[in-house]
């Protein structure tokens, strides 16, 4: 899940530094742009066709690997559930990978909030920090 999750931000990275460093002068003489790491020369409308496109394909693999994901965490609480003992119910949540996408379906319930508030935090004082 996390390789998914990786190739999904190094491509919009990979993108975003494109698009970037594409220039008004590059677009008005419809010259090729570089790709940032491979330093490869493409033609600029067929980047700006395709690129799109090939974003959209991989954001929908990750949310089909999401989905996938959280059919799994859900069978997982609900096998958790059964546990009367609470260490035991407590050690087996410690053992899942640390996306918070997991943490969200399965973690404790506070932990939700918790994480849910610091991202929210997080949008509001970025435009403030950036500056």
């Amino acid at each position: 899940m996390q390789n998914f999750y990786f190739s999904f931000l190094l491509l919009g990275a990979c993108i975003a530094v494109t698009i970037g460093s594409t220039t008004d002068v590059h677009l008005l003489k419809v010259s090729p742009v570089a790709l940032p790491l491979l330093n490869v020369q493409l033609p600029i409308v067929g980047f700006y066709v395709v690129v799109p496109w090939l974003l959209l394909l991989f954001y929908f693999n990750l949310l089909l690997h999401l989905a996938l994901l959280a059919q799994k965490l859900h069978q997982l609480n609900a096998v958790l559930r059964a546990f009367t003992d609470e260490t035991a119910w407590e050690e087996q949540r410690i053992r899942l990978f640390p996306l918070p996408f997991s943490v969200m379906l399965v973690g404790r319930p506070y932990s939700c909030y918790r994480l849910c508030s610091y991202f929210g935090l997080r949008c509001a004082f970025c435009p403030i920090t950036i500056r």
